[in-house]
This record gives C-alpha cells, structure tokens and sequence, in this order.
C-alpha cells in the first residue's frame, strides 16, 4: 500500500473515531490530525553542455521528505537523447546536425505536488585538433670530405603546415672540426689529416611537435685518390732502397732514414728531414754502382717518383729535382712551375710526378748519375719528407699537343687602381703550357658585360693542370685591404676552377727570375657560356713578405687534373677593390643569460625560465609581421622581421608586486621601436631607440606603464615600428622582476 493511500486511511479512522465518541455521547473533543504534505526536491543541477558527437548524460537526483514514491516526466525531449525512468538518467549522443540549444523540463511528482527543472543543452561544434605533418627533410646530405679542404652543407626542410622549424645536432667527439649553425642549417668546418676516417652524424628538424631525423656518414680522405705507386716491373732502373746499387745521400743539415709508411702500396720509403736551409737531397750510384743510360728512351721515356710531405718547410711552396750526368746537367727544375703536369704538394698526402724525358732540357741521358729531389735551396728549413720509387721508365711520356706558347700584348701598363679592361693597347701576357692569349670580340655584349674585347685562352685537352699566362704590366703593389679583393668576370665553356697568384721578383739567377709567391686562390664559375663575375679575396695574405712589392699577376683560367676535352675561356675586367666587409644580418652569439633566480622573475619569453602560461608569440592581428622563433648559437630567439607591429599573448597575470619589465634587443637596421604593455585600462607605450649590432638589454621601469595600464591583470605586449621606419628586432630574456 503506497504513502498515499496510507494517509487516506489514517484520515478515515480518525473521522469513524470521532463519529464513534460522538455516537456515545462523550464530550470528549474531537481529535482530527492535519496532515501536511512535503513536495520532492531535486538536489542535482543539469549538464548544459555538450560537443557534437560526444555522449551527453544526466542523472536527475530528488527525494522526498514524506519517503513518498515518486514519478519523473520528461517533456521537450530532443531526438537524439533519451530518459530511463528507472535510473532517471537523461543520455545520447548529439551529431553536429544538432549543434545548438535544446530546451529540457524534468518534473518530479509525488502525487501530491510536483516540482521542475528546466534548462537548455547547447550542443557545440567538436573541437579539430588538427594533425600535425611532420617536417620534410629536402637537402641530400653531403657524405664526403677532403683534408684541408672547406666541407659545407646546408640542411634544408618544409613543413606543410608552415610550422616554425628549428634544426639541431649534437656533434660528435670524431667531428669536431665541424660547426653547426642552427640558424641557416649549414654544417661545416675544415678537416685535418687526424680527422681522417668515418663518423656518424644525426641531424634534426624539429616542428614544434615532432623531430625528424638524417642521419648519414662523413668520411674524410686525402685529397684524390691514393694512387698505388707505378709498377716497378715496368722499369728500365729503380733507383729506390738501394736497389740497382743506388743510395740515398744526405747534405749535413739534415738526416734521413727508411722508415716503412703506412701505405702498404709504399712499405720501406725514404724520410728526409732538414734542419736547417740550404740542404739537398738524393740519390747517386754507390762506389760499385754504374751510371744510367736513358737515351734510346729520350722521345718516349720518363722520370717518375712518389712525394709525400709531412712537414712543409717554413719559407718555400716550391719544389725542386736536379739531375746530373756525366757530360751535362739538368739545372734546378720547378717540379711545379716548369712542368704544369703537376698539383702543389698536400701536406700528407702522397702525390706522384712524372717528367717526359724529352722535356728535361741538357740533361745526359747517356749516363745519368745524381738525382736530387729538395725545397728550394735557401729557404727549405723544417722541411719533412718522404721518397720512393725513383725510376726512369723506357715509355709512358704522353704525347703533346703542339702548343704555341709565348707572349702577346702591346706592353701596355695599368695600375690596381685602374684594373685591367682588355681594351685598347694590350698588357703583354706570356703563356705557359698553352697557346697564347688572344684578344678577342667579347662573344655576349648584353648583360654584366659590354665590353666589346675579352682576353681568351685556348685551352687543349692535352694541356697541362696548371696552365695559364703571366703578366709584368701591373705598376708593382704592395697587396694591402684596398686593392685586396679581385673580381673579374669570365665566360666559359666548362665548370672549373680559376686560380689567381700574385709573385715577386726576388732577382735573377742562371734561370731567370726568382719569383716569389704565397700561392693561388681561386673561385669557380657556375654557369656555362654566359658571363659570370667571380670574387677571389687575398685580403688574409695581407702582410706576408712576398705580397709587399708585387711585380706579376699569374692566371691559370681553367684550373682542371684531367681534362676531358678542349675549352675556351674568355677573361675580362680584372679589378682590384677594397677589402669587403661581409653585413652583419643577425646575431651570431645569444642573448646575455639572465642571472635572477626563477622564482625573482614572471617570465614570457626566456629559455633560462619558467613562462607563465598561453604565451603566444604570434597572435592573428592582422599585421604582416610574423614572429618566428630561431636558434641564434643554441638559444631561442624571437626575430621579428620587417617589424610593422607585431604582439605576443599570454594569461592575464598579475605583476604589481614587480618594479620592471626587461627584455634584450638585437637589431642590424632599426632605428626605433615602441614597447606597448597591454591590460585592464587600456594600453601605453615605451620608446626605444636602439643601439645596432649588439645584445643591448633593457629594463623598462613598470610606473611608465602604471598610469594607464592596471598591473594586476595585463596579458599582452605589441611591438611597433611603424612610426620608425621599420626594421628587424630579435627579442629574448623577456620578463617582468
């Protein structure tokens, strides 16, 4: 029997009670109970929110005090959600063709009284958390370097998303000699013979969310390939270790010994060291040795032998043989100059050289009987060396093109400061190992050059490495940093190097001018048949002792080991400019790092602290500034670039218990730039007028904002050079103390 009923009956005996007293004449009162009901109360509040395609669900809580049973409706009820009496749970899931409010009314009875709840359920759009792509790693990776040469590589990605990218490496112990710059994604460096062999290196791209990764092998060789040495079966006489009863010999300021090289291809080899200049070095027959008959061999026959330098000496690059005969000498002989076969010795490399027997001018080929290999004589202190495999061999002498070396030119002369045009009156240059230089029509008058003449080499397959043409017309300079820059423009038909050299007369000998140099420098064109400019910068030769009175400009135009076929190689416009100052652009070193404790500090932006929560360096405010975050030497940096304006967001923050707002600038270009606080109040600015070039720091006392902005709750910075002239501004260390 239920509650209602239960106070129905309670109600009738108490009436039938009465009637009965009444009945027998009591003057007893009459006894009546008033009975009161007590209405439900639904004690939970609605769920009023849910995202399309997520499950809604209710439970409706309400009692009451009678312990009445009691009844739950519903009425308004949606399409997509249901109510179970029983549990009094409202549930369903909404589609996004429900997105919007939906009107709900539970009423709870006891039988008695009834009571409402009504509210409205917003459905709302789901929330896209997008995917994120990963980054694109585009640049192949370079796998191979080459002792005392440049090595440089640039790592390069795209993000489909246009996310930020950030690169990085960690390099290990074996690669040392590379640097990373995070900034430009170049890795490079310069490897030494100690750094020769195999190492592993992992570069990342990270876009925020997830790394990639390349990982690839560096190997770092000598230069070229090492060549095993000729075979010796080959030969007609080895003189090497003693064989054929020939001995190495020794002046007195220096020692030799054999010693067994690590090339297996060289095992027992000769090491010269000189200890003092004016030393030579050899090989002669012993007392029961014979001198050595070349001359059946003299049109197709060649002197050969291996090199390999481990110390240079201090005051010489050039290298000598001299070889002796009974009846006639071969004088010193410039293993490089005069036989433009060959490359400039590489310290620890072995190099080979071989000499047409036909070019080694007086020599006696009929009894041969000192060879003699050395730097040159008056400066070659320090030197160490190593020999091996002398041999005369009966054939292997390439044939030669005939080539009409010698000088053309009208014996014009020019100073750096005029450079050379090739027009008018010709400089006389002298060719070596080459036809001469020819003047020419300029073959493209449009573009970078209109000149309408251009010096032109004519260079032969067959021609040597080293081959080009010297000229004396330059008034002598001394090499200083307003002529040290040389540019010139070519037009060839092949990619190579062109090396330039300037030398000094230092007097003249039974072989003419001793000329003196530091070496080459070179740049190669990278493009065919059409004019180029190139740069080459002497500007670090600047104060060594051959470059103080320059007498002669040397250029090789088509500087190439093994030359495939002809070319042609025009020059012009030779100029001698000022040192050149590369722009700075950004910074190459981090901020200044911060050196207040974490807990000092209400940090935005700073890799050194805490940032207080929603910072967002690129908000949508319709500027065309975009703020991007770089790696400036493994510190986070914001780069504004361009500067129109630009703001950065962050939680509303309270910093009235601090006294600053600090941050370091760097900037190449800008002139000014306004720091703008924003928060409840309104906004106001802070003028800075920038020091160029350099982390400059700032601390902005909060009273200049104070007045206007209330520093119990400020949540935004803007940054605006509108008002002066623009600019880009790298920011860092941002913070209120």
């Amino acid at each position: 029997m239920n509650k209602i009923n239960n106070k129905f009956s309670k109600t009738l005996i108490c009436i039938s009670l009465s009637l009965a007293l009444s009945a027998c004449g009591s003057d007893t009162k009459e006894i009546i109970e008033d009975i009161t009901n007590s209405a439900p109360v639904i004690s939970s509040t609605g769920v009023l929110t849910v995202e399309a395609g997520s499950a809604y669900s209710y439970n409706l809580a309400s009692s009451d005090a009678d312990g009445d049973t009691l009844s739950i409706s519903v009425s308004t009820l949606p399409a997509w959600i249901s109510f179970d009496e029983a549990t009094s749970m409202l549930s369903g899931t909404p589609a996004e063709s429900d997105i919007g409010d939906h009107p709900i009314t539970l009423t709870v009875s006891d039988g008695v009284d009834s009571v409402t709840q009504s509210f409205s359920i917003t459905v709302t759009a789901p929330v896209v958390i997008p995917v994120n792509n990963a980054a694109v790693i585009t640049s192949s990776e370079i796998t191979n370097a080459t002792v005392d040469q440049a090595y440089s590589y640039t790592l390069t990605a795209t993000d489909a998303d246009g996310d930020a990218l950030t690169m990085l490496t960690t390099l290990p112990a074996a690669l040392s000699w590379l640097s990373f710059d995070a900034s430009t994604g170049v890795l490079s460096g310069t490897p030494v013979l100690a750094d020769i062999g195999a190492s592993q290196i992992t570069l990342t791209v990270n876009d925020g969310t997830e790394d990639v990764m390349q990982t690839y092998t560096i190997t770092v060789a000598e230069a070229g390939a090492i060549e095993a040495p000729r075979d010796a079966t080959e030969a007609s006489f080895i003189i090497s270790d003693g064989l054929n009863d020939w001995e190495s010999w020794i002046e007195t300021n220096g020692s030799s010994q054999v010693i067994v090289d690590a090339n297996a291809a060289y095992d027992n080899v000769t090491e010269v060291t000189i200890n003092a200049s004016q030393f030579v070095a050899g090989y002669k027959p012993t007392a029961d040795g014979t001198s050595i008959d070349m001359s059946a061999f003299a049109s197709t026959g060649t002197f050969e032998f291996d090199l390999k330098v481990t110390t240079a000496p201090t005051g010489t690059e050039e290298w000598f043989i001299k070889i002796e005969g009974d009846a006639g000498t071969l004088g010193d002989y410039s293993i490089f100059k005069d036989n433009g076969d060959h490359s400039a010795v590489e310290v620890g490399v072995w190099r080979h050289y071989s000499f047409s027997l036909s070019d080694l001018a007086g020599l006696d080929l009929t009894a041969i009987n000192n060879v003699m290999l050395f730097p040159a004589w008056g400066s070659n202190g320090g030197a160490v060396y190593q020999l091996d495999n002398f041999a005369f061999y009966p054939d292997g002498a390439p044939e030669k093109e005939a080539v009409t070396s010698g000088d053309s030119g009208d014996g014009a002369t020019t100073t750096v400061a005029l450079g050379v045009d090739f027009e008018g009156p010709q400089l006389t240059w002298s060719s070596f190992d080459t036809d001469k230089v020819q003047y020419v029509t300029n073959p493209v008058t449009t573009g970078i050059n209109t000149s309408a003449t251009a010096a032109m080499f004519d260079i032969k397959q067959g021609n040597g490495e080293w081959v080009g043409a010297l000229t004396q017309g330059i008034d002598n300079f001394a090499l200083d940093a307003t002529n040290c820059t040389v540019k010139l423009d070519v037009y060839k038909d092949t990619i190579s190097e062109v090396h330039l050299k300037f030398q000094k007369n230092n007097g003249v000998n039974a072989d003419g001018i001793m000329w003196g140099s530091h070496g080459t420098k070179s740049a190669a064109n990278t493009v065919v048949n059409q004019w180029e400019t190139l740069t080459i910068d002497f500007c670090d030769m600047i104060g060594l002792p051959e470059n103080d009175d320059i007498g002669a400009l040397a250029i090789f135009p088509d500087k190439t080991g093994a030359r495939s076929q002809d070319t042609v190689n025009h020059i012009d416009n030779i100029m001698f400019s000022a040192q050149e100052v590369v722009a700075v652009t950004g910074p190459e070193v981090g901020a200044p790092v911060p050196a207040l404790a974490d807990g000092d500090v209400i940090s935005v932006f700073s890799d050194t602290y805490t940032a207080v929560a929603g910072v967002d360096t690129n908000p949508n405010w319709g500027q065309t500034t975009v703020t991007t975050i770089i790696d400036v030497a493994g510190n986070n940096t914001l780069k504004m670039a361009d500067l129109t304006y630009q703001g950065i967001g962050y939680a509303n923050t309270d910093v009235s218990g601090k006294t600053n707002l600090h941050l370091d600038y760097w900037t190449a270009d800008s002139t000014g730039f306004d720091v703008y606080l924003i928060g409840a109040g309104g906004e106001t600015l802070f003028t800075i007028t920038p020091t160029q070039n350099g982390w400059q720091s700032v601390d902005i006392p909060l009273t200049t904002y104070s007045g206007v902005v209330n520093l119990t709750d400020v949540f935004q910075f803007k940054f605006d050079a509108q008002n002066h002239g623009g600019g880009t501004i790298y920011i860092d260390n941002l913070y209120f103390h």
